[in-house]
Order: structure tokens, then C-alpha cells, then sequence
């Protein structure tokens, strides 16, 4: 059964294309990062409650490659839909309620907004015009263009050189 799983987990992956991460320019691509996880974990509670479903058009599938390899590369094929059975509606409803439930948490909507705006400025004039926006920002709003939630959480932060060793308190008198 579990080589069944694995099968099931490989057709799964090589149907997926790579989502953005979150922190880049786009709200989309957050939402869509959201979607994607939220797909995936509705995908799996519905396989385990339908899988001979799951088992009968994982073959057709496997089947499907098969046969589009035997007839050659050049073709390019439209790849099919899903099916309403392949997702727990249940699962992904109630994750995309928490998302709105919870967006400006889960979302980095300022500073998506400001990296898009320094990214345009860049993209469309010359040099000193981002800095001068960047400035403009610090000196009249106190706001710097930060990084995103998860470009910080991955920096290793490494101690500071007081606080790495043993707390000795004061040493010898």
C-alpha cells in the first residue's frame, strides 16, 4: 500500500508548477502559496477517504504518461482538470475562511506595497531616484523598506559577542 502512496505523491508533484515564495513582490504569490498548502492538505484528506477512487485513476494516470510518452515529445497536451473527488471541499473551504479570517497576519501587505514601489521607481528611472524614495520614506514617515516575515526567519542570527558566552555576572574583585 505504501508504494501506492509514493506513486500517487510522484503524479501529485509532477502535476504541480513551482509557486513563488512569500515575501516577493506579489500578494498573489502569497495567496497562492496559501492555496497551494491548503490544496495539497484537502488532496490528502480526500485520498484517504476515497482510496480506491484514488488507486483506479492514479493507473489511468500512470497509464496516461505512458502512452503520451510512447507517442513522442512534440505534442504538447492541455493536462486535465481535476475532480471534485480529488479534494476534501470541506478542508479547503474552511483554510481559505481562515485565511480571510486572518489575512493581514498572514499577508505582508505593507511591505509588499513598498517593494513594489521600489521596484517600479528602479525599473523606471535612473539610479538616485530609489534612494531618494527610500529617504523620502525614512525622513518623512520614520518607515524603512523592510524585509519580509519569512526573509528574517531565514538569516541565522548569530549572538552578539557579549551575550555568547556563560553568564558570569562580573568576575573577580
Amino acid at each position: 500500500m505504501s508504494s501506492l502512496k509514493e506513486l500517487a505523491r510522484l503524479l501529485r508533484e509532477a502535476e504541480e508548477t513551482p509557486k513563488k515564495e512569500a515575501g516577493e513582490d506579489s500578494v498573489d504569490s502569497q495567496i497562492d502559496k496559501y492555496l497551494s498548502q491548503y490544496e495539497s492538505q484537502a488532496k490528502e484528506e480526500s485520498q484517504t477517504k476515497f482510496e480506491s477512487a484514488s488507486y483506479e485513476r492514479m493507473t489511468w494516470d500512470w497509464r496516461k504518461l505512458i502512452e503520451a510518452d510512447d507517442e513522442g515529445k512534440d505534442k504538447a497536451k492541455v493536462p486535465e482538470k481535476a475532480k471534485l473527488e480529488d479534494i476534501n471541499m470541506g478542508s479547503f473551504v474552511s483554510d481559505v475562511m481562515r485565511l480571510v479570517d486572518n489575512y493581514e497576519s498572514l499577508l505582508e501587505i505593507k511591505n509588499t506595497i513598498l517593494r513594489r514601489a521600489a521596484n517600479y521607481l528602479s525599473g523606471n528611472y535612473e539610479g538616485d531616484a530609489l534612494q531618494s524614495f527610500k529617504d523620502e520614506l525614512l525622513e518623512s514617515y520614520g518607515i524603512e523598506i523592510g524585509q519580509s516575515e519569512s526573509e528574517k526567519e531565514d538569516e541565522i542570527q548569530s549572538p552578539k559577542a557579549g551575550a555568547a558566552g556563560p553568564m558570569s555576572g562580573g568576575g573577580a574583585a
